[in-house]
């Protein structure tokens, strides 16, 4: 996967899509930092590795049967 960077992949690529909430730019680089790290002790490069980060809020989620849980306090 080419994303303009000059890195070259391997087969092990990863691509990791992670949801999260209100989490501070200092949280997001060190979470990136210890992904890479932790991966690469497995044997995946860290040129393998694409993280990408969604946020949203618990009005953005339901569980079934058509119910906001974390606003209804089910969750």
């Amino acid at each position: 996967m080419d994303t303009g960077l000059g890195y070259a992949r391997t087969d092990k690529l990863v691509i990791l899509q992670i949801t999260h909430q209100g989490r501070n730019r200092e949280q997001k680089e060190k979470m990136y930092a210890t992904m890479c790290k932790r991966l690469e002790e497995i044997g995946i490069p860290p040129t393998d590795l694409i993280i990408s980060l969604s946020e949203n809020t618990k009005e953005d989620w339901s569980f079934g049967p058509g119910r906001a849980q974390f606003l209804t306090g089910e969750l």
